[in-house]
């Protein structure tokens, strides 16, 4: 074999051995990193828009997009609240104020994920009680004030883990001849009448 066979035997193997070095080390990277960036890309799509309820009580006039709003997991009031809030706090206590037959019903959300480490039930009873304590503090009648929770699993935070308004507010009347809890009040009395309860020291 010639001088000249085998080195163009040499180029024609460092040829085939760079192109399949370059396919294996360098191709496959490429590869690699697409597949990342689409597993970025549905990691980011599945992160779902966080959801903003507003601030809505259509019988007292009340419109507004800010809220009350929360961390996960957490039932105490994310501070400080907007002055359109508490602006809209005000119109509800002049509203009730006028009409001393109706009430404000407060539903807190919460989610079946979320830690509860209140001490109710769930943390849409804690939120709707935070909330009261809050229009409390404003001026209304906790007589005119009733809360309750309720499991919503369409609520989602954003990225810092804050819940933007999981709670709703509707007005309710109490009619002038409901004298059910009235009733069950003059039970109660009259049973501790017939029958005290005796402490001794």
């Amino acid at each position: 074999m010639s001088k000249k066979t085998s080195y163009l035997l040499g180029i024609l193997f460092s040829i085939i051995l760079g192109t399949i070095l370059h396919y294996f080390l360098c191709c496959n990277k490429e590869s690699t990193e697409y597949k990342e960036n689409e597993d970025k890309e549905k990691v980011v799509s599945e992160i779902k828009k966080a959801t903003r309820n507003a601030f809505i009580i259509a019988d007292a006039s009340i419109d507004e997009n800010d809220s009350f709003n929360f961390k996960v997991s957490n039932f105490s009031i994310l501070g400080p609240v907007s002055e359109s809030v508490t602006n809209s706090v005000l119109k509800l206590k002049d509203f009730l104020l006028e009409q001393p037959l109706k009430i404000v019903d407060i539903s807190g959300f919460y989610k079946g994920d979320e830690l509860n480490n209140s001490a109710y039930p769930n943390l849409g009873i804690a939120r709707a009680n935070a909330v009261k304590n809050y229009l409390v503090s404003q001026g209304i009648s906790s007589k005119q004030i009733d809360t309750k929770g309720q499991l919503n699993d369409e609520i989602n935070s954003d990225e810092n883990n804050t819940l933007f308004g999981p709670v709703d507010f509707s007005i309710l009347t109490i009619g002038a001849s409901n004298t059910t809890a009235m009733n069950t009040l003059k039970e109660a009395c009259s049973k501790l009448k017939t029958d005290p309860l005796v402490i001794s020291f």
